[in-house]
């Protein structure tokens, strides 16, 4: 829980089964709450890698509700969440791509991904 977030997004991200979904629930909620009030607190910390990390949890959880892989399902939460919260589509969709050295046939629903999770994240800022 404490770091950046690569341990839990690894986790994720290496998952094959279900096994571990009741790890990944905990760690993600604990990753989010460490993160805020490390911010609130004023303590040197981002939210790059967190947003990774989180996003990746919960894509794995996720999975198996739209019957795909949890690999995928944790990449599809992370590119999404990364490109919410840093309000940069463009930036999250290239950087894992990167990251992760993905064929093409990944850009197509990672890019539907990041368009949902931009239009979402602006509705949602443009209501408060």
């Amino acid at each position: 829980i404490m770091g950046n977030g690569r341990a839990l997004a690894q986790l994720s991200i290496s998952n094959t089964g279900t096994k571990l979904l009741g790890l990944l629930v905990i760690g993600a909620i604990l990753k989010a709450i460490v993160t805020v009030l490390t911010i609130r607190a004023g303590a040197a910390g981002g939210t790059l890698t967190p947003s990774i990390a989180i996003g990746s949890a919960f894509g794995a959880l996720a999975s198996p509700l739209f019957g795909i892989e949890p690999q995928q399902g944790a990449l599809l939460g992370a590119v999404s969440l990364l490109a919410a919260s840093q309000q940069a589509p463009l930036m999250a969709l290239f950087m894992i791509i990167d990251v992760t050295h993905l064929g093409s046939d990944a850009y197509l629903p990672m890019g539907l991904g990041v368009c949902l999770a931009a239009a979402c994240s602006r509705l949602i800022i443009k209501s408060k």
